[in-house]
């Protein structure tokens, strides 16, 4: 599904350099296993069932949960790998180093703001541990600009876990535990 997904938001040919890290982290998966994501961003947690995207809502794009950021800051909730950072700056994809397939999406629809009010500061291929910053935006001019910051954390292979088991819904800090992953056994 990874695979899926990382095609729906790459909007430009990336580097021949970045394909090949690219090429060669998705022949290199890891097993699945357990995993615990922290949280990326301080704010209140919520249901993905909230999250005011049909798609999100419904789940077509994986379990997980969302978070209405507090400030305009996104760290990795894993160790892990960047597969995917969209030309429109809103989106990153992650491939934990225990298989997990995760993508943090900022703000709703906010692909149409063309990476106006957003970072990123990683690339393809970049090795990253919890707690390294990724994208920094401007919470205040997106919402100036009529969109909902609305950031879903998305599990895109969670079914290969038999149990995602979620935080209760609540405010949350950078780091705090958001998701458990249970693999199949």
């Amino acid at each position: 599904m990874f695979k899926k997904m990382s095609a729906l938001f790459r909007t430009e040919k990336q580097p021949q350099e970045q394909q090949s890290t690219t090429v060669v982290a998705d022949e290199v998966q890891p097993s699945i296993s357990d995993e615990i994501l922290l949280s990326p961003m301080i704010g209140q947690l919520i249901p993905l069932s909230d999250v005011k995207d049909p798609a999100f809502a419904m789940g077509a794009m994986g379990d997980g949960i969302a978070i209405e950021p507090m400030e305009g800051k996104v760290l990795s909730p894993v160790d892990g790998v960047i597969m995917n950072t969209p030309k429109s700056k809103h989106s990153l994809f992650i491939n934990s180093k225990n298989g997990a397939e995760i993508l943090i999406h900022v703000g709703i629809d906010t692909v149409k703001l063309k990476g106006e009010h957003f970072n990123v500061l990683v690339h393809v291929g970049q090795q990253i541990k919890a707690g390294d910053l990724l994208i920094e935006f401007d919470l205040n001019m997106i919402k100036q600009s009529g969109y909902e910051v609305t950031t879903p954390i998305i599990i895109t292979n969670s079914s290969n876990y038999s149990q995602i088991e979620k935080n209760e819904y609540k405010k949350v800090i950078i780091g705090e535990q958001i998701l458990q992953l249970h693999a199949e056994v």
